[in-house]
């Protein structure tokens, strides 16, 4: 596990492991009105930062937030969006209130039926994708 050090209060070294990051952004989504509400990563990263009590760059290094949430986040959290889009948010094995919503997609694949003539196919492995074929 990679960790970074961080000089706390006291002026000694401790570390801050992937896991503990893991633990506060878990802490963070869980805290909010509706856990299942995404956090732009730029506004976790803030969050996280005045957890910690330092600048997250510190922490992370040369390291991407995105990068720790995914590895380390183990199944319990999710990342979605592109670039400059980037949300975090639990997935249903963290919160068993959210295992039981269905993804945008499902939604998207069942609002209406496929064009004439089509079928359609919704792939089961994250992330999840819908396509119309012949």
């Amino acid at each position: 596990m990679i960790s970074s050090p961080i000089d706390p209060p006291s002026g000694g070294i401790s570390t801050i492991t992937d896991a503990d990051i893991v633990e506060a952004v878990v802490a963070i989504l869980g805290a909010q009105e509706d856990p299942a509400t995404p956090i732009y990563l730029a506004t976790l990263g803030h969050l996280l930062s005045a957890h910690f009590q330092k600048p997250l760059r510190n922490i992370l290094g040369d390291r991407k937030l995105r990068t720790i949430i995914e590895g380390a986040g183990y199944g319990r959290l999710l990342v979605d969006g592109v670039a400059h889009a980037l949300t975090a948010r639990l997935s249903g094995e963290a919160n068993p209130s959210l295992a039981l919503r269905y993804d945008p997609v499902f939604w998207a694949a069942f609002a209406k039926p496929p064009p004439e003539g089509k079928q359609r196919v919704v792939y089961p492995r994250r992330p999840f994708n819908l396509v119309d074929r012949l």
